[in-house]
Parts: C-alpha cells; sequence; structure tokens
C-alpha cells in the first residue's frame, strides 16, 4: 500500500548575505541564473522557492531535495548569498525588504494587507497523494493525534526580530 502513496514538496528559501546573514531583497538575481529553471519567485524579494517532483518513494524525494538545494545554492552564491531554510530570519526588520512585483501578489497585498507585509513566514510544504479508495477521514483521524509532534518539528524560528518568541 505505501507504494500507492505519492508525494511532492515546495521549500521556501531566505537569501541572506553570505558575510553578515542578513536577508537581501535579490530574488531576481537569482532567479536570473537559474539553469534549470525551476526556481520561483514568492510574495517577497527575500525568498526563492522550489517543488520537488511527483515522487513515489522517499529516496526519490531525498534526490530531488538534494538536486533542487544544490541549484538553488549555487544560483545564489554566484551572486555572493546564501540559503537558509528556517520559519523566520532571526533578526532582519520586514521594512527594510522589497515585495515581489506581479498582478497575483499585489492582488494578495490588497487583500491581506499588513499581515502579508509584516510576515517573512519561509516554510516547507508536504503535499501526499492519498489513494481514492482509501477512507480519507479515517486516516486523517489517525494522523490528527500526531499533530503535536508535527508542530514541534515545524517550530524554528525561536527568535524573531531579534527578540525571544517565547
Amino acid at each position: 500500500m505505501p507504494e500507492e502513496f505519492t508525494v511532492g514538496i515546495e521549500e521556501e528559501y531566505q537569501l541572506v548575505d553570505s558575510e553578515t546573514g542578513e536577508l537581501q531583497s535579490r530574488a531576481a538575481d537569482v532567479l536570473a541564473l537559474d539553469w534549470g529553471k525551476e526556481i520561483q519567485h514568492e510574495i517577497h524579494e527575500t525568498m526563492i522557492e522550489v517543488g520537488t517532483r511527483i515522487c513515489s518513494s522517499a529516496s526519490e524525494v531525498s534526490h530531488e531535495l538534494r538536486r533542487l538545494r544544490f541549484q538553488v545554492a549555487s544560483a545564489a552564491a554566484a551572486e555572493g548569498l546564501r540559503i537558509v531554510a528556517a520559519g523566520l530570519h532571526p533578526y532582519s526588520r520586514w521594512q527594510e525588504q522589497l515585495d515581489t512585483r506581479s498582478e497575483r501578489y499585489d492582488d494578495i497585498r490588497r487583500r491581506y494587507g499588513r499581515v502579508i507585509r509584516t510576515e517573512h513566514i519561509f516554510g516547507m510544504h508536504i503535499h501526499v497523494a492519498i489513494p481514492a479508495e482509501l477512507d480519507r477521514v479515517r486516516l486523517m483521524t489517525t494522523v490528527r493525534r500526531y499533530l503535536p509532534h508535527l508542530l514541534a518539528l515545524s517550530a524554528s524560528s525561536p527568535i524573531y526580530e531579534s527578540d525571544d518568541t517565547l
């Protein structure tokens, strides 16, 4: 049965200066160097995103993530940047960052206002396709007891804008 499940992962990376670690609004520069055309813009210029292909095993996901991380890290390094995978940047302030200009993102900013402007949140999204013949409600009920563990694993930002988040 596990072979019937497929998975795809999206990862959002912070773009930081390789010397200071400060967030850098330079996504367009990194995207210009993407040889595979798999790196994507996100709503803030401090952020870039990749997405794996649909994978049918953990080893396939691992290979895809290593390949994409190398691609992104190489493009960023060519611009004097590094990528960081963490929920929040510990000390860079949102007011100093630029937004990605596009019709889609402009619409999102109009709808959600301050929430979008001020929250520079970086994430990993795991998409699992569940076979149609499975009882999805029963499966989610089973998974529900692991939600505290999953939440704990996702809490990777003890400091935000130089303040302790505890």
